[in-house]
């Protein structure tokens, strides 16, 4: 949902186990796509300060 996804991007690259306990005790989603989920969320936002600095630099 977007507030899982709002909640990845902020715990970072390891997501707080506290924060998603019930999702993974459940099944509701495994811990392989939870830690995908936060690399890619790690490295989009990463990406975007890049972006940003580089944009900076040239324009």
């Amino acid at each position: 949902s977007p507030s899982e996804l709002e909640q990845i991007s902020q715990d970072g690259k390891i997501p707080r186990y506290a924060h998603f306990e019930k999702a993974l005790n459940s099944g509701k989603i495994s811990l392989d796509a939870l830690m995908t989920q936060a690399g890619l969320q790690s490295f989009m936002a990463d990406q975007a300060q890049l972006d940003e600095r580089i944009a900076s630099l040239i324009g």
